[in-house]
């Protein structure tokens, strides 16, 4: 997410100071008075703690303090070095309040081993601020592939110490205290493993009287808590076993509300890790009798979160409601947006599902998807990628009938509705594609004889079409549709069929020429001199199956461009699993990468290639010395030892995370990590260089940003800083907007339902301001209009932000919050923006 931009030094010491010196005081939330930019004034210290008192629709427990920054804390969190001397000294000492909250934070944010010890400390006090503060730490992975958990074998065993502690404080913590058993539940979420699933699932089994909806707020806030931390761990990879499944589902039918929201989302964040369980339990359970009550028309209305929820577990465990709601995608929207694109999502997974979507996108105008129902339209198109070439040959005349009604809103007198048809035309110009095998066709899709001009498509955004249509063409030979001829990365009913497939390849051979053309036309591109369209090829060759992709990866190596070193490295990572795929010759680019390309544009390309040696030492037995790899032996990984293991000493706590894991499974290495790493990173500090220096001018400041003004090609909003304890982004983005660094950047990511993206660029996700800042991560939680930092991983934010569209509990903890959209008109703004809209302007708000 970051990326390589000159200059940008200077713009540091515009804003940093100004903002830290006086951050936005706590708040749950205050409504603003006066105009559009007049924001509350920053709380006191002395007004702090009414301020803080436990809102939990904002944070899971009591929440990070936000007052003005010590010093202290904040040399610390940017330094990122070992928390002793001055920082421990205040934690041991006499300091008590926001001086001492905001230095046992600052630990957790570090991290490390001092970090450990100190919540294991704290922990015994029962402090709302320890308790809330757990939640930050990470544990190690043990396994590969696996979820880290603080019970796996061979785990420093204070893990297991925590995550007993943790459970211990909730047991004995009132039961009416639910600031304190939020802090405990998002740090079981967070640090606990196998066994805090299923202590969550015995401590759901007890509620007995919230799931029946008796004995008022306490009990159903106790469920409310359980289940999203339920949510978070399935989030994370950890499964849920029958039992819990069972008292999930059997919550679906109670009369409380919270009761019923609770287990819908822990239900559509395990149905992902959990669904061959669910799958085998179809029946038993009756899950999708269970969800139906949510999904018809009245009740979704009426409760369309709970609806939204309930069409994300049909979409998850591939089922749909028996009737298809006649509110879905009805000429006349009834339904909240966000309920509609959960709804076309499920329907898409299914043959009947995807004739129903046909059917009624034929006879919508396109005016009645104007406004945040654009969004509808389009995940009503995307889902019908996957299964859409088996489909039955009246397809071709329904999308047809949907083409005519997109051409006429190109030709819209509504500039909005305009772009909306040219990104739709698009978008079923790739199903059409898809059916006839000719992805030639995709070109000039936006383009249309006689209409009104539109502003440029965004490059990244066609190229990524262009890649789905050589990757999922499908030559039709006579059959009702085929899914066996696309490229291998389709999901595709009948599994991949790959170029070179091998004995009981039946293709016949104008097919296969046909799909050796597709497989050309993608090495062509990922060769490609303009990033734009090399990088998404790049990262579509990590599962395609021909041994001419080899030499292009590798050539993709020496190129400079971080996007493409990115995408090829990430390739190879992901390629380097798979024993046919695998490419031992690439080691010695990948050890040279991550030793010469260090900056912050790279960070990216380094922890993909660590990931790559890592993968390539676990699965790859070679039978010959690999060429070019100095001191190979068959089964031995010597770059392990010589390139992997130094990187316990790097100054990125991402570089030495995603380093450690790719030495599992090999114990005498890890070990040797460990200690070398116990010893504290080498250089500079990673941030230090850039923001120290600005500190001693931020504190002589008296006036702080309060927020920012963003000013975009479909209207503006306004994120408000206060009550969120982020001090060093947020000035970061006061003083990236002072410069003007964000003017003309788009947002190149758009996932309705889910976020928006933007601030980056190079307009692909790659992109940044040529630095990195650290997380400040809380307890707040991702609510609709959250403002967070995008990441490749911990301490690797930049000038990349999203602004979510709905709440989204498995961020919480895990990405830096800055602020909150709050006024109801500028949060359908952010709704209305459609992937390339531009930013024309960001005002600092003070």
């Amino acid at each position: 997410m970051t990326g390589a931009k000159a200059g940008a030094r200077a713009w540091l010491g515009v804003s940093l100071g100004v903002l830290l010196a006086a951050a936005p005081g706590c708040g749950g939330g205050p409504s603003r008075s006066g105009g559009a930019d007049a924001l509350p004034r920053a709380e006191t210290a002395e007004g702090l703690g009414a301020a803080r008192e436990h809102d939990p629709a904002r944070s899971w427990g009591t929440p990070t303090p936000s007052g003005p920054a010590p010093e202290l804390a904040l040399k610390a969190e940017l330094e990122r070095g070992s928390v002793e001397g001055e920082l421990e000294a205040v934690l041991d000492g006499e300091a008590r309040g926001l001086e001492r909250d905001r230095a046992l934070w600052s630990v957790a944010r570090i991290g490390g081993g001092e970090a450990l010890d100190r919540a294991l400390a704290e922990l015994d006090a029962a402090d709302a601020q320890a308790l809330a503060a757990a939640a930050l730490l990470d544990v190690p992975a043990s396994e590969p592939g696996s979820p880290p958990d603080p019970g796996a074998e061979g785990l420093d065993p204070r893990w297991r110490q925590l995550e007993d502690g943790l459970w211990t404080r909730y047991a004995v913590t009132d039961p009416h205290d639910l600031a304190n058993l939020g802090a405990l539940a998002l740090a079981i979420a967070r640090v606990g493993g196998g066994r805090s699933i299923e202590r969550m699932g015995v401590e759901l089994a007890g509620l007995e009287a919230a799931r029946a909806g008796e004995d008022g707020a306490t009990l159903r806030g106790r469920w409310e808590l359980a289940t999203r931390a339920v949510g978070v761990m399935c989030s994370r990879g950890f499964v849920i076993e029958a039992e819990l499944a069972r008292t999930l589902t059997d919550a679906l039918e109670s009369d409380a509300r919270e009761v019923a929201e609770g287990s819908l989302y822990a239900l559509s964040r395990c149905a992902r890790s959990s669904g061959e369980l669910l799958a085998e339990s179809r029946e038993s359970l009756a899950l999708a009798k269970r969800l139906e009550p949510f999904v018809r028309d009245a009740a979704a209305v009426e409760e369309p979160t709970l609806a939204r929820l309930a069409w994300r577990v049909f979409a998850a465990i591939g089922e749909l409601p028996d009737p298809i709601p006649q509110a879905v995608l009805a000429a006349r929207p009834s339904l909240a947006w966000t309920v509609e694109v959960e709804a076309a999502r499920a329907l898409g997974a299914s043959e009947a599902g995807r004739q129903r979507i046909r059917e009624r996108l034929r006879g919508i105008p396109l005016e009645n998807f104007a406004g945040p129902r654009q969004h509808v339209l389009l995940a009503a198109l995307q889902s019908m990628r996957g299964g859409i070439a088996g489909d039955a040959r009246s397809t071709d005349a329904e999308l047809t009938g949907i083409g005519q009604r997109l051409g006429e809103g190109r030709r819209s007198d509504d500039p909005r509705l305009r772009k909306l048809a040219a990104l739709g035309s698009c978008e079923l110009r790739l199903l059409q594609v898809i059916r006839t095998g000719k992805p030639e066709d995709l070109r000039g899709c936006e383009a249309q004889a006689g209409a009104p001009a539109i502003d440029p498509l965004p490059a990244n955004w066609l190229a990524n079409l262009e890649v789905e249509a050589l990757l999922r063409a499908t030559p039709a030979t006579g059959a009702e549709g085929r899914t066996r001829d696309n490229l291998g990365t389709a999901a595709v009913e009948e599994g991949a069929a790959l170029i070179g497939a091998g004995e009981g390849a039946t293709e016949d051979r104008s097919v296969e020429a046909a799909r050796r053309a597709h497989m050309a036309s993608l090495l062509t591109m990922a060769r490609d001199q303009d990033a734009a369209r090399a990088t998404p090829a790049l990262a579509a060759l990590a599962e395609v199956d021909d041994p001419a992709v080899l030499p292009v990866l590798r050539a993709a190596l020496t190129r400079d461009d971080p996007g493409v070193l990115a995408a090829a490295t990430t390739a190879i990572a992901v390629r380097s699993v798979d024993a046919s795929k695998r490419d031992l010759e690439v080691v010695p680019l990948l050890e040279d990468l991550i030793r010469e390309r260090r900056g912050a544009g790279s960070l990216e390309a380094r922890l993909a290639a660590v990931e790559a040696l890592g993968t390539l030492a676990r699965s790859a037995v070679s039978v010959v010395t690999p060429e070019g790899v100095p001191g190979a032996e068959v089964g031995e990984s010597p770059w392990l030892a010589r390139t992997v293991v130094p990187l316990a000493s790097d100054p990125s706590v991402a570089v030495r995370r995603r380093a450690r894991e790719a030495l599992l499974g090999h114990d005498d290495l890890v070990r040797a990590f460990d200690e070398l790493e116990a010893r504290g990173p080498s250089g500079a500090p990673i941030f230090g260089e850039r923001l120290a220096a600005d500190l001693e001018a931020l504190l002589a400041e008296d006036t702080g940003a309060k927020g920012l003004r963003v000013t975009t090609s479909a209207g503006a909003f306004t994120i408000d800083f206060s009550g969120v304890a982020s001090p060093i982004n947020q000035a970061n983005l006061a003083a990236l907007a002072q410069a003007g660094f964000y003017e003309g950047l788009g947002f190149h990511r758009v996932v309705p339902g889910f976020v928006v993206q933007g601030g980056d660029p190079r307009g692909d996700g790659y992109g940044g301001p040529g630095y990195l800042v650290p997380c400040e991560w809380s307890n707040l939680r991702y609510v609709r209009g959250t403002v967070g930092m995008a990441l490749a991983g911990k301490d690797t934010g930049g000038s990349q932000f999203f602004v979510t569209h709905t709440p989204q509990p498995h961020l919480d903890g895990r990405y830096t919050i800055i602020g909150q959209i709050r006024d109801p008109a500028e949060l359908a703004v952010v709704d209305a923006l459609l992937p390339g809209d531009r930013i024309t302007g960001v005002e600092v708000l003070r």
